[in-house]
Parts: C-alpha cells; structure tokens; sequence
C-alpha cells in the first residue's frame, strides 16, 4: 500500500514491527482512500462497504467478497458457547425495510440463513400480539438482534398473557448491552443473554464467555490493541480504546485502526475456560449511538438501528449528514453532499428510512453548505429540541 512505502521494519517480533505503524482513523483514512487500497488488488473479489459515522460522515471502503463468509464462520464458533448449530431455529430483530407491515406482518423470511427477521420500528403496545403469535408459531430456539429491540419486545411480552415458547440463549449483537437490560432479557426468557462485538470494517472480533460476560478477542481475526489517548497500551484494569489490525481484508487492510469504542483490559489465559485470548470487560461504543428517534409519542428506536443500517448506494454523494427532530413522527435531514445535491438522491434516502419508520413518517431533507459544529467542534448525528 502507498501509504506506508516508507515504513521501515527492523525487529524479529512482529508485534514489534507493529508498533512501527502509524495509528489511523476514519478521517485519514477517508482524505487518503487511494492510498490504502492493496497494491496486488483484484476488483473482481471486491465490493465497496458504505457504513454510518459517528458524527455524521458517511465512510466508505473496499472489502474483501470473502469476509463476510469468514466472520460469520467466527460468530457460529462464538454462539457454539451457549449451545448453538447451524440449522437451529432462529428470529432476530434486524434494521430492514419491511414491505407488508399494512397488512399486519411485521417479519420477512430469511431463507439464507433460516430465520425470520422482524421488525424492531413497529414494535408497540398495539402490534406485540401480532408478534408472539407468529413467535408461538415459528417456536425458534434463539433470539438474535438490537439489544434495545430485544428488551423492548420483553417488557412488552411481559404484559402479555400468552405463552413465549423456550428460549435457549439470546444473541444480542451491535449495540451496547447494559445491565438493566440484561436483567430484563434474562428474567423474561430465563437464559442466559450473549453477545459478541464487531465493526463494519471488520478488525476486531470478540464474544463473551460462557463463564462470564468478560468478552474474548480472537486472535485469529486480528490484532487488538487497548490504547489510551496518547496511543500507549493501558494496564490491565484501566480502561482504553479499541484499535485493531485485521486480518480478513486484503483489499485495502487497516492496520492499527482506531474503531472509536472502549474497553476495560483484561489479562490473557486467566479464565476457567482455558483460552489464551485477550479478554475485555465493560465494551461501550460512542455515546451518540445509543440515541433514539421518536416514531411516536410512546415508541422510540435508537439512531444506530435507523442511520447505522443505511449502506450502499443510499449514502452516495453525502460529505455529512445530520438528523433534526422537534417533534415525534417527522425529521429533518440536513445533508452536506461532497460536491453539489444533483449526486444525492434525497427519494432514495426517503424511501429507505419510511421503510424503517413507516409510510406516515414525516422527513424533510435540507442541503446545507456545511453542518454547524458544536462549540467543542464536534458535529452532532442527531440533535433534538422538544419544547
């Protein structure tokens, strides 16, 4: 790669040559694109990856076609923790766009991975029997998804008379877990909530143990680093940032990538499980994620189900996006294109969040110059002003 022709690597230990190389961040990396991409590149096994960022702008990159199948191969080996095989039946609560939901079904069929996706933006009060009829029907083994869909679902089901079917173990995936929901999920369903944590970008890969809620980095995916903010390791028991060298991507590799999360450090190979993995403990991603958007006065779904899940070609022409909401049930979107609004489809963006939120969902789309920075300099995903 270009970028780092003059990098110069002169130790035995590669862990050592590591340290060699410079820390990187979406914004470097999204200036220097050109000069990331792999020099030995094959278009032909490669696609681009559009994903949300924290603040706003979006962040593209190319990924190997044969990282997807590679994770998911890890992600079976972590859900084998708690018991779980391929071919067992599963429901998740996915951030899709669900196309029947005037017609009361608020699930589509994954047939690729046998499992029947439901809808965390209609899940209320009103629809919850809609949802554990069709659950009693499926009678799956696991739950997997949106923590925050997942506990939702619970409190609802806990006002409910009718039967859930047993629940193995609850797969919770990208999004933070808290305690409170943890008690929630487990009490509801009684079993055991497990979760594992990864990036888009695809660097750092860990679950947690069957013996706690510590979680387990793999080795094999990728190097992980827990730095502080002067990119120096941290001790063990303090608590840093997640930066990550991963192996899946050879198209265009990060290498000691800064993923914006944090992480308590554990140690290496002192857990009752006997692996020799790095483990971390209290997993938190960026505070703006946890955010959420009132459908409804009653019903609200976080910013990363809605924004987080806009890829492709959705977020094409956008520099920087931001979401204002006064009132529930309707939004603006303020968009700062990368060069004029003729490379921004704005219908496209509609269509994709009413497939989210609901035909009935109000969104008004501003093109901006620029978005206004906080007095800290930040820029805000989502800003909201209730009176």
């Amino acid at each position: 790669m270009p970028y780092y022709h003059n990098i110069e690597l002169s130790h035995d230990d590669p862990f050592l040559n590591l340290k060699e190389f410079p820390i990187v961040d979406k914004d470097l990396l999204r200036e220097n694109k050109y000069e990331f991409k792999s020099e030995s590149l094959n278009p032909k096994s490669t696609h681009n990856v559009t994903t949300g960022g924290t603040s706003g702008k979006p962040f593209s990159f190319l990924l190997d076609d044969s990282a997807y199948g590679a994770e998911w191969a890890f992600i079976m080996h972590g859900w084998r923790r708690v018991g779980y095989s391929p071919g067992d039946q599963m429901i998740t609560f996915k951030g899709n766009n669900y196309e029947n939901t005037d017609r009361e079904k608020y699930w589509e069929y994954n047939p690729i991975y046998n499992t029947y996706e439901f809808s965390p933006f209609h899940l209320n009060s009103n629809t919850i029997d809609h949802y554990i009829q069709k659950i009693q029907n499926i009678n799956p083994d696991y739950i997997h998804g949106y923590p925050s869909a997942i506990t939702k679902f619970a409190k609802l089901s806990q006002d409910n008379s009718k039967h859930l079917p047993n629940i193995t173990a609850v797969l919770a995936a990208s999004e933070n877990v808290y305690q409170t929901q943890r008690e929630i999920i487990e009490d509801t369903f009684n079993t055991r909530l497990f979760s594992h944590y990864g990036q888009s970008e695809k660097v750092a890969l860990a679950a947690e143990c069957e013996y706690s809620n510590d979680y387990h980095f793999y080795p094999q995916y990728g190097v992980t680093e827990i730095l502080d903010d002067d990119g120096q390791e941290v001790s063990i028991g303090e608590r840093g940032e997640i930066v990550a060298t991963g192996f899946l991507n050879k198209s265009m590799p990060f290498i000691r990538y800064r993923t914006g999360d944090y992480a308590i450090k554990g140690s290496v190979g002192d857990c009752p499980c006997g692996r020799e993995y790095r483990t971390v403990e209290s997993l938190q991603g960026r505070e703006e994620k946890e955010r959420t958007i009132f459908i409804d006065e009653s019903n609200e779904v976080p910013i990363h189900t809605i924004y987080y899940t806009m890829h492709g070609s959705t977020l094409d022409g956008v520099s920087s996006i931001q979401f204002y909401q006064e009132n529930p049930g309707e939004i603006t979107i303020r968009i700062e294109p990368h060069s004029d609004s003729t490379a921004v489809d704005p219908d496209e963006i509609i269509d994709d969040l009413q497939g989210k939120l609901g035909e009935d969902f109000n969104i008004e789309i501003n093109f901006v110059e620029s978005i206004d920075l906080t007095e800290s300099g930040k820029k805000k995903l989502l800003i909201q002003e209730y009176e």
